[in-house]
């Protein structure tokens, strides 16, 4: 194995919310500490093209996935290092998603679908709310986010 130069492997450190990726608010255990962020260059959401792999047929969970510009960075679940960086389309492979994170995902894919512009803090924020408000994060979370759109619509 003499002459073989190999360059040193080195850790990869995201400079923006685009690369890294934003903490998502996922109530499936295995999405935790989870980040969403956008796929370059991804098909619109209206379309019905997936940027994922092709849902088998009749697989109506993985259908209600499936036509999304986002993807999910998961730790590794084994609890090593690393991550993995899978499109949102194809989270069923990794676990089986809460009603409240497909809705979130897919709120998230309708606020991107025909922008050209990225993932934000505030977007996330909004999607979360408005999921929240529907009661699939609890009651709790649910009462709270109705406060918080009253306390704005009166201020």
């Amino acid at each position: 194995m003499t002459g073989i130069n190999l360059p040193l492997i080195q850790s990869y450190r995201p400079r923006s919310f685009g690369e890294r990726g934003l903490v998502g608010p996922f109530t499936t255990p295995t999405l935790g500490g989870a980040r969403l962020r956008r796929v370059p260059g991804s098909v619109s959401y209206a379309s019905g093209r997936s940027t994922g792999a092709a849902a088998p047929a009749g697989s109506l969970a993985t259908e209600r996935l499936r036509a999304s510009s986002l993807e999910v960075i998961v730790p590794n679940p084994s609890g090593g290092r690393g991550v993995y960086i899978l499109p949102w389309g194809d989270i069923g492979a990794l676990c089986r998603p809460t009603m409240h994170d497909v809705v979130l995902g897919r709120s998230l894919s309708a606020m991107l679908d025909g922008k050209n512009s990225a993932l934000t803090p505030a977007m996330v924020k909004d999607a979360a709310r408005g999921v929240a408000s529907q009661g699939l994060a609890g009651r709790a979370a649910g009462i709270a986010a109705e406060r918080i759109a009253q306390s704005q619509a009166d201020g």
